[in-house]
């Protein structure tokens, strides 16, 4: 089973907090998106993706999880530059 959505960066008390916000969660997302959005999750999956974050990668530990997916947007930030 999958549990679909996205990770949210936030702070909290000057401190960086990672928080889940599943697609259910998110009201302005179609239907039509969320099918698209599991279709590419499939394919990642398949290719065995860095950019999916799954529990059983981190050892069924929650707090790696959320260190890993923080730890991976931020390097892809500084790999993507603005093409403005």
């Amino acid at each position: 089973m999958n549990l679909l959505g996205f990770y949210q960066e936030g702070r909290e008390n000057a401190t960086t907090e990672v928080v889940f916000v599943p697609v259910s969660g998110i009201p302005a997302i179609s239907q039509g998106e969320i099918v698209e959005t599991q279709r590419l999750l499939q394919t990642e999956m398949k290719s065995n993706s860095s950019a999916v974050h799954t529990l059983a990668r981190c050892n069924n530990d929650l707090v790696k999880l959320k260190e890993d997916v923080i730890l991976f947007h931020w390097n892809a930030k500084d790999r993507i530059s603005p093409k403005w």
